[in-house]
């Protein structure tokens, strides 16, 4: 099996019920395709992955292969690559529930983040004229397209 696209979708995650590990279920899509669902109880076992047609068990075997070619790691591949997706999920949901009441900056110099947070009274272009006028080393991820503020704001926390 040729994988040239896999995306962790459909992502429904249970803060309540994660215990030792996430409580979730999700899908994993293989070249824009559903082809295993996964669910996880949060009480620390590992994954479940449930097959969907036309994909069979051996995709499942080939895509654990695949991870583990990635990785280099062979422990629980799947499960370790659906994890990794979930985390960044929930980082990702979390920042433009931040963006909403904050300006998330970045220094380009030195990668290090920092806020204020948005006074009713200030307009987005006042405050890019602040952030030329006191920071010009610095950009506000607010005013970037989300997938390009999502990359800086990973590489500053990585």
């Amino acid at each position: 099996m040729q994988i040239n696209k896999l995306e962790l979708k459909n992502i429904k995650y249970f803060a309540s019920g994660s215990e030792e590990t996430p409580c979730y279920n999700a899908d994993i899509f293989i070249n824009g395709k559903k082809a295993f669902h996964v669910t996880n109880n949060g009480c620390g076992g590992c994954d479940n992955q449930y097959v969907h047609e036309p994909f069979i068990i051996k995709d499942l075997m080939d895509l654990q292969d695949y991870l583990v070619k990635q990785s280099g790691d062979d422990f629980e591949p799947v499960d370790s690559w659906c994890h990794d997706r979930l985390y960044e999920y929930l980082d990702q949901k979390k920042i433009k529930r931040d963006m909403k009441t904050k300006f998330i900056c970045i220094n380009k110099n030195t990668n290090e983040l920092f806020a204020y947070e948005k006074n009713t009274g200030i307009s987005d272009s006042a405050f890019q004229d602040h952030m030329d006028k006191n920071h010009p080393s610095s950009t506000c991820l607010n005013f970037l397209p989300f997938d390009q503020a999502w990359k800086l704001f990973d590489g500053a926390t990585s």
